[in-house]
């Protein structure tokens, strides 16, 4: 595992290392917030250079003032832009009805739902302040909260198999800032489905 990039967001500004795709944005007290959503769904994403990364893990963590009444975004992985047209592996959180998704977008339409827990099949909250992972290797998908696994699957939905790595800000508002990114090349890794285990720190 090697680290492609860490953001924890300080200054005002956005780095010029980040690509802002849709929505606009704004920085404070090391959290991103969106200021205008994007149009269309997913509304606001923002995408960290255009390096092709197959294999990764991308991590953000939620923003201090969330409520956990509506969903919130997360990290992005396997981004490619063809014509405008946005396609990337996301993952959601979305209470009560979808509690954690891994979704295929493509073509800026909310796509296949490749891993959705649904209500009361798994039930798993995410909280303010939880770091939110997607791990990418070969068709293997992994869900981690926290540096715990709590879902794995894999993907025979989406046609992804590289791209570039960001995050989305869902809604504007400070509900739904986001803080603290990174991802990671996991070239060479071996992913086991099922097997649960914590990241390293």
């Amino acid at each position: 595992m090697s680290l492609i990039a860490r953001d924890n967001f300080p200054g005002s500004t956005l780095s010029s290392d980040w690509v802002q795709y849709s929505g606009s944005y704004a920085v404070g007290s090391n959290i991103v917030t969106a200021t205008a959503n994007g149009s269309p769904s997913p509304k606001n994403v923002l995408i960290r250079g255009t390096q092709y990364y197959p294999d990764c893990l991308v991590s953000v963590q939620v923003g201090p003032n969330y409520l956990g009444a509506t969903h919130v975004g997360g990290p992005l992985a396997r981004i490619t832009i063809d014509g405008g047209a946005l396609s990337c592996l996301q993952m959601i959180y979305k209470p009560p009805s979808k509690l954690l998704q891994t979704v295929w977008v493509s073509n800026n339409t909310a796509g296949n739902d490749i891993f959705d827990t649904g209500a009361g099949s798994f039930v798993y909250q995410v909280n303010a302040g939880d770091l939110m992972s997607l791990q990418c290797v070969g068709n293997v998908l992994t869900m981690f909260v926290n540096g715990i696994q709590v879902a794995t699957v894999t993907d025979t939905v989406s046609d992804r198999v590289t791209g570039s790595v960001g995050m989305n800000v869902v809604s504007t508002g400070s509900n739904y800032g986001m803080q603290n990114w990174s991802a990671s090349n996991l070239a060479g890794f071996r992913a086991r489905p099922g097997r649960f285990w914590r990241l390293g720190r």
